[in-house]
Protein backbone atom coordinates (compact mmCIF):
# COMPACT_ATOMS: atom_id res chain seq x y z
CA UNK A 1 0.00 0.00 0.00
CA UNK A 2 1.11 3.39 -0.68
CA UNK A 3 -0.99 5.51 2.13
CA UNK A 4 1.74 7.56 3.27
CA UNK A 5 -0.13 7.85 6.93
CA UNK A 6 -0.35 3.93 7.05
CA UNK A 7 3.11 3.33 6.05
CA UNK A 8 4.56 3.02 9.34
CA UNK A 9 2.82 -0.04 9.30
CA UNK A 10 4.07 -1.80 6.93
CA UNK A 11 7.62 -2.36 8.67
CA UNK A 12 5.38 -4.10 11.21
CA UNK A 13 2.87 -6.40 8.87
CA UNK A 14 4.00 -9.82 9.21
CA UNK A 15 3.50 -10.61 5.60
CA UNK A 16 5.95 -12.64 3.61
CA UNK A 17 6.07 -10.06 0.93
CA UNK A 18 5.60 -6.26 1.62
CA UNK A 19 4.77 -3.58 -1.07
CA UNK A 20 5.57 -0.12 -1.37
CA UNK A 21 3.33 1.44 -3.79
CA UNK A 22 4.54 4.51 -5.13
CA UNK A 23 1.45 7.28 -5.62
CA UNK A 24 3.26 10.62 -6.42
CA UNK A 25 6.03 13.02 -5.45
CA UNK A 26 3.53 14.58 -2.76
CA UNK A 27 5.02 12.22 -0.09
CA UNK A 28 8.59 11.26 -1.10
CA UNK A 29 10.40 12.34 1.62
CA UNK A 30 8.04 9.94 3.73
CA UNK A 31 8.90 7.31 1.42
CA UNK A 32 12.46 7.93 1.33
CA UNK A 33 12.22 7.87 5.53
CA UNK A 34 10.19 4.81 5.79
CA UNK A 35 11.56 2.89 3.32
CA UNK A 36 13.28 -0.85 4.15
CA UNK A 37 15.26 -2.87 1.93
CA UNK A 38 13.03 -5.61 2.31
CA UNK A 39 10.32 -3.76 0.70
CA UNK A 40 9.15 -4.44 -2.46
CA UNK A 41 8.81 -0.67 -4.25
CA UNK A 42 6.42 -0.54 -6.97
CA UNK A 43 5.62 2.68 -8.79
CA UNK A 44 2.65 4.10 -10.90
CA UNK A 45 4.35 6.17 -13.16
CA UNK A 46 8.20 6.05 -14.38
CA UNK A 47 8.94 8.68 -12.82
CA UNK A 48 9.17 7.76 -9.44
CA UNK A 49 12.70 6.69 -10.33
CA UNK A 50 13.94 10.71 -10.38
CA UNK A 51 12.46 11.51 -7.36
CA UNK A 52 13.55 8.61 -5.67
CA UNK A 53 17.33 7.80 -6.73
CA UNK A 54 18.89 4.85 -5.68
CA UNK A 55 16.01 3.17 -4.49
CA UNK A 56 15.10 -0.31 -6.22
CA UNK A 57 12.06 -1.11 -7.88
CA UNK A 58 9.60 -1.59 -10.45
CA UNK A 59 7.07 0.95 -12.11
CA UNK A 60 3.77 -0.97 -12.77
CA UNK A 61 1.64 1.80 -14.52
CA UNK A 62 -2.19 2.22 -13.74
CA UNK A 63 -5.00 1.56 -16.06
CA UNK A 64 -8.25 2.11 -17.67
CA UNK A 65 -11.06 -0.08 -18.58
CA UNK A 66 -11.74 -0.04 -22.37
CA UNK A 67 -15.10 -1.27 -21.95
CA UNK A 68 -16.00 1.47 -19.51
CA UNK A 69 -14.40 4.21 -21.12
CA UNK A 70 -14.77 4.47 -24.97
CA UNK A 71 -16.20 7.02 -27.04
CA UNK A 72 -20.01 7.39 -27.49
CA UNK A 73 -22.28 9.25 -29.67
CA UNK A 74 -23.71 12.65 -27.57
CA UNK A 75 -25.29 15.08 -28.64
CA UNK A 76 -23.21 18.45 -29.11
CA UNK A 77 -23.50 22.42 -30.17
CA UNK A 78 -20.59 22.68 -33.11
CA UNK A 79 -21.02 26.09 -31.56
CA UNK A 80 -19.46 25.90 -28.14
CA UNK A 81 -16.20 24.58 -27.22
CA UNK A 82 -16.50 22.35 -23.73
CA UNK A 83 -13.23 22.11 -21.94
CA UNK A 84 -13.52 19.19 -19.38
CA UNK A 85 -11.33 19.40 -15.65
CA UNK A 86 -11.47 17.72 -12.50
CA UNK A 87 -12.82 20.02 -9.93
CA UNK A 88 -11.46 19.44 -6.82
CA UNK A 89 -10.50 22.78 -6.06
CA UNK A 90 -9.96 22.62 -2.46
CA UNK A 91 -6.88 20.36 -2.86
CA UNK A 92 -4.54 23.14 -4.42
CA UNK A 93 -2.09 20.07 -5.99
CA UNK A 94 -5.03 19.40 -8.56
CA UNK A 95 -4.23 23.10 -10.53
CA UNK A 96 -8.16 23.35 -10.89
CA UNK A 97 -7.85 26.61 -10.45
CA UNK A 98 -5.23 27.20 -13.76
CA UNK A 99 -7.78 25.30 -15.67
CA UNK A 100 -9.87 27.64 -14.66
CA UNK A 101 -8.26 31.02 -15.25
CA UNK A 102 -6.97 29.86 -18.71
CA UNK A 103 -10.50 29.80 -19.96
CA UNK A 104 -11.40 33.25 -18.35
CA UNK A 105 -8.05 34.27 -19.71
CA UNK A 106 -9.56 33.22 -23.55
CA UNK A 107 -12.95 35.51 -23.57
CA UNK A 108 -14.01 33.54 -26.01
CA UNK A 109 -17.88 33.08 -26.02
CA UNK A 110 -17.90 29.55 -27.15
CA UNK A 111 -15.76 28.50 -24.42
CA UNK A 112 -17.37 26.54 -21.33
CA UNK A 113 -16.05 24.64 -18.56
CA UNK A 114 -17.24 20.87 -17.42
CA UNK A 115 -16.03 20.40 -13.39
CA UNK A 116 -16.63 17.12 -12.16
CA UNK A 117 -15.92 15.43 -8.55
CA UNK A 118 -17.62 13.48 -6.06
CA UNK A 119 -18.27 16.03 -3.64
CA UNK A 120 -19.68 19.27 -3.66
CA UNK A 121 -17.41 21.72 -5.84
CA UNK A 122 -17.13 25.51 -4.48
CA UNK A 123 -16.09 27.67 -7.57
CA UNK A 124 -13.93 31.13 -6.25
CA UNK A 125 -15.64 34.28 -6.59
CA UNK A 126 -14.17 35.65 -9.51
CA UNK A 127 -15.61 32.93 -11.69
CA UNK A 128 -19.08 34.91 -11.31
CA UNK A 129 -20.20 34.52 -15.11
CA UNK A 130 -18.28 32.22 -16.16
CA UNK A 131 -20.19 29.45 -18.23
CA UNK A 132 -19.40 26.50 -15.74
CA UNK A 133 -21.21 23.08 -15.48
CA UNK A 134 -20.68 20.92 -12.12
CA UNK A 135 -20.86 17.33 -12.04
CA UNK A 136 -21.21 15.87 -8.88
CA UNK A 137 -20.22 11.56 -8.57
CA UNK A 138 -21.48 11.04 -11.63
CA UNK A 139 -22.04 6.97 -12.21
CA UNK A 140 -19.30 5.41 -13.48
CA UNK A 141 -21.52 4.16 -16.63
CA UNK A 142 -22.25 7.65 -17.54
CA UNK A 143 -18.62 8.95 -17.20
CA UNK A 144 -18.05 8.14 -20.75
CA UNK A 145 -21.02 10.46 -21.66
CA UNK A 146 -20.38 13.30 -20.30
CA UNK A 147 -16.39 13.19 -21.15
CA UNK A 148 -17.78 13.01 -25.03
CA UNK A 149 -20.04 15.93 -23.84
CA UNK A 150 -16.87 17.97 -24.04
CA UNK A 151 -14.44 19.18 -26.81
CA UNK A 152 -10.67 18.73 -24.87
CA UNK A 153 -9.80 17.36 -21.44
CA UNK A 154 -7.01 19.73 -18.83
CA UNK A 155 -4.94 18.16 -16.16
CA UNK A 156 -2.94 20.72 -14.57
CA UNK A 157 -1.69 18.42 -11.56
CA UNK A 158 0.74 19.36 -9.72
CA UNK A 159 1.92 15.87 -7.78
CA UNK A 160 0.15 13.05 -9.58
CA UNK A 161 1.09 9.34 -8.97
CA UNK A 162 -1.36 8.00 -11.88
CA UNK A 163 -3.95 10.52 -13.77
CA UNK A 164 -6.87 8.99 -13.76
CA UNK A 165 -8.93 11.66 -15.52
CA UNK A 166 -6.68 12.17 -18.22
CA UNK A 167 -6.36 8.43 -19.01
CA UNK A 168 -10.13 8.46 -18.89
CA UNK A 169 -11.17 11.27 -21.22
CA UNK A 170 -8.27 10.05 -23.64
CA UNK A 171 -10.02 6.58 -23.89
CA UNK A 172 -13.26 8.47 -24.56
CA UNK A 173 -11.37 10.07 -27.27
CA UNK A 174 -10.64 13.63 -26.03
CA UNK A 175 -7.92 15.58 -26.81
CA UNK A 176 -5.58 16.36 -23.85
CA UNK A 177 -3.86 19.55 -22.59
CA UNK A 178 -1.86 18.67 -19.34
CA UNK A 179 1.39 18.70 -17.17
CA UNK A 180 3.89 16.14 -16.60
CA UNK A 181 2.58 15.19 -13.26
CA UNK A 182 0.71 11.94 -13.32
CA UNK A 183 1.02 11.09 -17.26
CA UNK A 184 4.85 10.48 -18.24
CA UNK A 185 4.10 7.30 -19.88
CA UNK A 186 1.34 7.97 -22.03
CA UNK A 187 1.28 11.85 -22.90
CA UNK A 188 3.88 12.68 -25.24
CA UNK A 189 4.20 16.23 -26.17
CA UNK A 190 2.44 17.12 -30.13
CA UNK A 191 1.96 13.83 -30.24
CA UNK A 192 -0.87 12.40 -27.98
CA UNK A 193 -1.06 15.35 -26.04
CA UNK A 194 -0.23 19.00 -25.75
CA UNK A 195 2.33 19.83 -22.52
CA UNK A 196 2.23 22.60 -20.47
CA UNK A 197 4.27 23.99 -17.75
CA UNK A 198 3.21 23.57 -14.23
CA UNK A 199 0.85 26.01 -12.47
CA UNK A 200 1.07 28.08 -15.76
CA UNK A 201 -2.70 29.18 -16.99
CA UNK A 202 -0.87 31.38 -19.75
CA UNK A 203 0.88 28.00 -21.69
CA UNK A 204 -2.85 26.19 -21.04
CA UNK A 205 -5.20 28.73 -22.58
CA UNK A 206 -2.08 28.94 -25.02
CA UNK A 207 -2.99 24.84 -25.65
CA UNK A 208 -6.72 25.43 -25.77
CA UNK A 209 -6.29 28.05 -28.19
CA UNK A 210 -4.81 25.77 -30.34
CA UNK A 211 -6.94 23.41 -29.65
CA UNK A 212 -10.31 25.87 -30.70
CA UNK A 213 -8.72 26.89 -33.94
CA UNK A 214 -7.43 23.98 -35.41
CA UNK A 215 -9.96 20.84 -35.39
CA UNK A 216 -7.25 18.59 -37.46
CA UNK A 217 -5.06 18.92 -34.85
CA UNK A 218 -7.52 17.93 -32.16
CA UNK A 219 -8.61 15.09 -34.02
CA UNK A 220 -5.31 13.93 -33.98
CA UNK A 221 -4.14 14.67 -31.19
CA UNK A 222 -7.58 12.56 -29.37
CA UNK A 223 -6.67 9.24 -32.14
CA UNK A 224 -2.98 8.94 -31.26
CA UNK A 225 -4.45 9.60 -27.35
CA UNK A 226 -6.63 7.25 -27.57
CA UNK A 227 -4.51 4.52 -29.13
CA UNK A 228 -1.78 5.16 -26.43
CA UNK A 229 -4.04 4.66 -23.49
CA UNK A 230 -5.28 1.98 -25.04
CA UNK A 231 -2.47 0.01 -24.18
CA UNK A 232 -2.58 0.68 -20.26
CA UNK A 233 -5.61 -1.37 -19.95
CA UNK A 234 -6.09 -2.98 -16.11
CA UNK A 235 -5.82 -5.99 -17.36
CA UNK A 236 -2.55 -5.14 -18.44
CA UNK A 237 -1.70 -3.53 -14.98
CA UNK A 238 -2.97 -6.91 -13.12
CA UNK A 239 -0.83 -8.66 -15.78
CA UNK A 240 2.65 -6.68 -15.07
CA UNK A 241 2.08 -6.73 -11.14
CA UNK A 242 1.30 -10.88 -11.42
CA UNK A 243 5.09 -10.75 -12.74
CA UNK A 244 6.66 -8.50 -10.05
CA UNK A 245 5.54 -10.61 -7.36
CA UNK A 246 6.93 -14.51 -8.22
CA UNK A 247 10.58 -12.72 -8.62
CA UNK A 248 10.12 -12.19 -4.98
CA UNK A 249 9.04 -15.15 -4.16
Amino acid sequence: FGDSGQLPLLGEVPARLRVMHILGPRYVEKYRALHRPEFVVVGLQSEWEHYLPGIKGYTVNGGINPDVFRPVAVKKDPAVFTVCAFGRLRKEHKGTRFVLEAAKSLKDPRVRVLLFDDQPIELPWWTRGMPIETVIDPPQDEMPSMYCRCDAFVSAELAAGWSNSTAEAMACGLPGVCTTSGTVDFALHEKTALLVPFSNADAIAAALRRFIDDAPLRRRIAEAGRTEILKHTWERTVNRMEKVFPKQG
